[in-house]
């Protein structure tokens, strides 16, 4: 019954996003059970409602779901895409200490990748810190969420 949910929910946010809004918790806490291409429509229903600011502190939701952990360290590409989009779209409201947790390990994983999609994704991330938090230490926390979004 989940799984034919998932799949209507699926087809109606391909046409009309907003219809999910709804149901955001209830993917969340389905997210850590599912695997394969449930999973798949999770994090892309997920990513797009945490981008549009449906979930506050989706960054420590996330995490708190292992999503940068877990998920991000399996060996399948289109759900390693996804959750690197999904971080990509959170950057903006991510300080530089939540980030210094996380970034260690995905730079090491996923310099030599085989999927191109996932280092391009990596390579969009890195590149948005680069222009957004040049110079911003681990205590200039308060000013990398406020300053972040300029040059996006």
């Amino acid at each position: 019954a989940q799984e034919r949910f998932l799949l209507c929910a699926y087809e109606v946010f391909k046409n009309h996003a907003p219809f999910v809004d709804p149901f955001v918790r209830r993917f969340l806490r389905a997210l850590p059970q599912q695997h394969g291409l449930f999973r798949e429509m999770l994090l892309d229903m997920l990513g797009s409602r945490c981008a549009a600011g449906v979930v506050p502190d989706a960054f420590r939701e996330l995490e708190s779901k292992h999503v940068f952990g877990n998920m991000l360290l399996t060996h399948n590409p289109p759900v390693q895409r996804l959750v690197l989009r999904l971080l990509q779209a959170l950057l903006p409201t991510v300080t530089v200490k939540l980030l210094e947790r996380h970034l260690p390990g995905i730079l090491q994983a996923f310099r030599r990748h085989s999927s191109a999609d996932c280092r391009l994704a990596l390579l969009n991330i890195c590149a948005w810190l680069h222009d957004n938090m040049r110079g911003a230490g681990p205590d200039a926390d308060a000013d990398a969420g406020a300053g972040a979004g300029a040059g996006a």
